[in-house]
């Protein structure tokens, strides 16, 4: 049988891959490759290398981790300031906010606060994706979800004001029951005088290919009882929503893109990426009469946990009212507590099943916490700063 051109350069290739994906594993096997490492940006990164590496990950590196992986600490800084351009934050209120396009919500309301929130983590999400595709880090993120969130804004921001950013990813992965990985980023902005403004935590699930062993999975909890909320209101997403928000934060993640590549990794269609059902979340309870009576009292803060995905096409709901019993969030070196944080539940309609569950903090009251083993010299020194004011 004799072998044409194509099927010799078919064969070689797959030689090559083979060859490539064996010395590979070896190294990702002792965990080598995977060292601390501090970077300084100029500018903000650009996410087309980053996209090649993560796919390139995908098809090389084994979807695994296993008690000799190590994971270690990476930070990034900006070193130029960051400011807010109008255009940026009419296509982020256009997409995210429409009822502050009707509404106006001056600094009396809250609403802007609310939006504040949302709004940097929307912008900084580049460099969460860029932590996560550096050469120290030794996982895929395509497939990749938000499993939870909380952010923190300690003060009014304006529009104009130059912020330092600086992100870190987290050198401690943990194991869920399902056998896959969670790992957690921060994400902090600092103004002029050094001093914390605003800062954001979010854990993302990677999907394993060979699910670690892990120990049986527990009863499902009941699902929240949504007649209970006093306030309710519905929206409608397209499949377009997210291609549309994917242009605002960068991420390109094929399960936000369409339903043909979430199919690839186990959705039944395209899934809504979790920040823009939050600022969604936001922008409905920050217009509303029930947040706006309490007025712009920082620091303010947003916690979230994401339960289901929320497909593409469908339709959401949102039902919130105020609690009476104390929430405590933990960032690093800095806790927030608030009284009766506003308690909010996402679900899908008609069936009723819960999607996301959080709280939104209208007063909080900071203070220090003792910073955890992985935090950094210069996030302790923030948080420190943060909590004397």
């Amino acid at each position: 049988m004799e072998f044409g051109t194509f099927q010799i350069v078919a064969v070689i290739l797959i030689l090559i891959f083979v060859i490539i994906r064996a010395v590979v594993s070896v190294l990702y096997a002792q965990g080598k490759y995977m060292q601390d490492a501090d970077m300084k940006i100029d500018e903000w990164p650009d996410l087309g290398p980053i996209y090649v590496r993560h796919f390139l990950r995908l098809l090389f590196l084994p979807r695994k981790l296993g008690p000799k992986h190590r994971i270690k600490k990476v930070t990034m800084t900006v070193k130029k300031p960051h400011q807010t351009t109008p255009k940026d934050h009419a296509a982020f209120t256009k997409l995210c906010q429409p009822q502050l396009i009707q509404k106006l919500i001056d600094d009396s309301s809250g609403g802007d606060a609310l939006g504040t929130i949302l709004f940097l983590t929307v912008k900084t999400f580049r460099l969460q994706l860029t932590l996560l595709g550096n050469t120290h880090y030794p996982l895929s993120a395509i497939g990749s979800v938000m499993s939870s969130y909380r952010a923190l804004l300690l003060r009014r921001i304006e529009g104009s004001e130059p912020l330092t950013i600086r992100a870190e990813l987290d050198s401690q992965f943990r194991f869920t029951e399902r056998g896959n990985v969670e790992i957690d980023t921060y994400v902090q902005a600092t103004d002029a005088a050094g001093k914390l403004v605003w800062t954001d935590v979010t854990t993302f699930t990677i999907k394993m290919g060979k699910k670690a062993k892990r120990a049986p999975i527990p009863p499902a909890k009941p699902e929240p009882d949504l007649s209970a909320f006093p306030h309710t209101q519905e929206w409608q997403w397209s499949e377009d929503a997210g291609p549309s928000f994917a242009k605002l934060n960068g991420d390109r993640n094929p399960i936000h893109m369409r339903p043909a590549f979430a199919a690839l990794f186990g959705f039944r269609s395209s899934i809504a990426h979790g920040q823009h059902v939050l600022a969604r979340v936001h922008d409905i309870i920050g217009c509303s009469a029930h947040w706006g009576s309490k007025g712009a009292q920082y620091p303010q803060a947003i916690s979230a946990t994401f339960k289901r995905p929320a497909f593409l096409p469908g339709q959401l709901k949102c039902s919130w009212g105020e609690t009476t019993t104390s929430q405590t969030l933990e960032f690093q070196g800095l806790d927030v507590v608030c009284q009766k944080p506003v308690e909010f539940v996402v679900s899908e309609v008609p069936h009723g099943r819960a999607l996301v569950l959080g709280y939104i903090f209208g007063q909080g009251k900071t203070t220090k916490s003792e910073a955890p083993p992985e935090a950094t010299e210069d996030s302790a020194k923030v948080a420190e700063a943060a909590a004397s004011e």
